[in-house]
């Protein structure tokens, strides 16, 4: 049986925690290694990004949008 994506999006936020995990060692050094981004300090060659994926997975985010 194959997994299908979920259509609805909902966005979760808390600004208190936001406040505090953003300026944390260890919350910035995972996403900037998570997103492997070309202008990332923690990029790694080769290494496939999120969005690239998802986009295998046909989790492609773009199709989300309204």
């Amino acid at each position: 049986m194959a997994f299908k994506p979920p259509r609805d999006l909902s966005f979760w936020s808390d600004t208190g925690l936001t406040r505090d995990a953003q300026p944390h060692p260890n919350i910035t050094t995972s996403v900037h290694r998570a997103s492997s981004a070309p202008n990332s300090p923690e990029r790694t060659e080769g290494q496939v990004r999120i969005h690239q994926a998802l986009k295998k997975a046909g989790w492609a985010s773009i199709q989300w949008l309204p």
